[in-house]
């Protein structure tokens, strides 16, 4: 489903449809659209998806030690920057859940060092616009955050789960973005100024200091799902993904 050209790798052959610039994983998923190849194809408000901050690399090209593709997997290792001795290997890994009708990617993120002591701090995020916002609650059922008072403009507000859901302005669509309970932190959402509905998701991944020769791995996952009962569908999607194994990488 990935096709790699040089640092451009793209995700076709399926429902979803995007491209990543693999020197900048910064910048995520672009380009996304949702198409059958009929006619209708789904230009999706999602500006960018999944977007890796390494730890190490604030702005500017990240230096590529290797990168391929492995059935549904695009896989890339990084090296570590120059102010920070981390080296970091990335997996976005396309998902289809057809249970749920689930179209979308898995991000997984690796860090090792070989200092004896290293500060990993990473984060993933993504830029959207959206018509409604809800989140997982602490009482287990989605809540709306993006009224009133829940999401004055410019602030941001919390996800207690790492699981929030997203209703796409003008589509049949809904996405959701979920962070392994495993490696919740501190998710928020933050809110634009209101009228143009745009929100950023952010995680922060490995925020405690890294030893030599430890590997640690977060995962985070962005899914598009019919509107109809997406609240039921995405819990349902949580339930499952925190019921998963840990992958297996090389």
């Amino acid at each position: 489903m990935w096709s790699l050209n040089g640092s451009i790798a793209e995700l076709s052959g399926g429902l979803l449809h995007a491209r990543v610039d693999l020197r900048y994983p910064q910048r995520g998923l672009v380009g996304v659209r949702l198409s059958n190849d009929s006619p209708q194809a789904h230009s999706l408000p999602i500006h960018h998806m999944l977007q890796v901050h390494l730890a190490g690399y604030q702005r500017g090209n990240c230096t590529i030690l290797d990168s391929f593709v492995r059935g549904p997997d695009l896989i890339v290792s990084y090296a570590a920057s120059a102010i920070d001795d981390v080296q970091s290997q990335v997996y976005w890994r396309a998902l289809s859940i057809h249970e749920h009708e689930a179209e979308g990617a898995e991000l997984i993120v690796s860090v090792q060092t070989e200092s004896l002591d290293s500060r990993p701090a990473s984060s993933v995020a993504s830029e959207l616009l959206a018509q409604e916002v809800w989140t997982l609650a602490e009482n287990g059922e989605f809540e709306r955050r993006d009224q009133g008072a829940m999401a004055p403009p410019g602030n941001a507000f919390s996800s207690p789960h790492g699981v929030t859901l997203f209703r796409l302005r003008g589509l049949p669509f809904s996405y959701t973005e979920m962070i392994h309970p495993s490696d919740l932190g501190q998710s928020t959402i933050s809110a634009g100024d209101g009228a143009s509905g745009s929100f950023e998701s952010r995680y922060p991944l490995f925020c405690e200091p890294l030893e030599k020769g430890v590997i640690r791995r977060s995962r985070v996952r962005g899914l598009f799902l019919p509107r109809h009962d997406d609240t039921l569908a995405a819990l349902a999607l949580y339930r499952q993904f925190a019921e998963s194994e840990p992958p297996l990488t090389v």
